[in-house]
């Protein structure tokens, strides 16, 4: 209650609509529903959270390993964000990527593997999932690693950029489709970056990335100090992060 005290104030609520409505009487309701709270300045932190490297395991009695690989990424208005956006798409972002067709297409080895990125106002993470059978989760990680130390050294091609590109714009158009995923934009722009990012500056900035910015990105995110690695599953203990990177670096 206390929290909810301190941070469900007026300054910091964005209400977003999308669809068929009339702004004028939305004004009234919200007016007649909100207009009476009072206001209350609530200082942010002003520090984002810390990095803190480790390896650990939890144990579950499953069949699967659950696999987690997470790095500091990106604030949502940070101008390397398309950039991420690309390296992203290239490494786990669709049946296409990197990971998939090693992991899983080429070596069966996963039957979900893929990355993502978290972006909020002032830090952001980069993480790796895969699930794979107890045997080998240490090559999974080990080959994870693999593809994304191969991007910090070698980039990527002038191919994958393209493809990677023509993605995240079908992807935006095809979100725009929904009234759900406009409302969503909407309020996550407003509540991070205090402006509405239009679709078309998106596109934009996506066509502008270089085969070169990706490199540069993926040499700052991929980094051994930065990399926390969790497993869940039935394994007693997990192997200290030297035995992963052994080879990589």
């Amino acid at each position: 209650m206390k929290f909810i005290d301190a941070y469900y104030v007026p300054e910091n609520i964005v209400i977003a609509l999308a669809g068929k409505v009339e702004m004028n009487k939305i004004i009234e309701d919200l007016e007649r529903l909100f207009g009476k709270v009072k206001t209350k300045t609530t200082v942010k932190n002003p520090f984002p959270p810390v990095n803190h490297s480790l390896v650990q395991n939890i144990y579950r009695d499953v069949g699967q390993v659950q696999i987690c690989l997470g790095s500091p990424g990106l604030p949502q208005d940070h101008p390397q964000i398309y950039p991420l956006y690309v390296l992203n798409s290239v490494l786990g972002g669709g049946l296409s990527s990197r990971l998939v067709q090693e992991i899983r297409e080429e070596r069966g080895l996963a039957y979900s593997v893929y990355s993502y990125h978290s972006s909020f106002s002032d830090a952001g993470l980069f993480t790796f999932y895969a699930g794979t059978r107890p045997e080998n989760y240490e090559q999974v990680i080990h080959l994870i690693i693999k593809e994304a130390f191969d991007i910090s050294r070698n980039g990527i091609s002038e191919k994958e950029l393209q493809k990677a590109k023509e993605q995240l714009k079908g992807n935006l158009y095809l979100g725009l489709e929904s009234v759900g995923s406009r409302m969503t934009r909407i309020g996550k722009s407003l509540l991070s970056l205090n402006r509405l990012v239009t679709p078309e500056e998106v596109v934009t900035n996506i066509d502008k990335v270089t085969t070169d910015e990706v490199k540069e990105l993926a040499k700052q995110l991929f980094q051994e100090d930065k990399f926390t690695i969790t497993t869940i599953g039935p394994l007693k203990h997990i192997k200290q992060k030297e035995f992963f990177f052994k080879g990589v670096l």
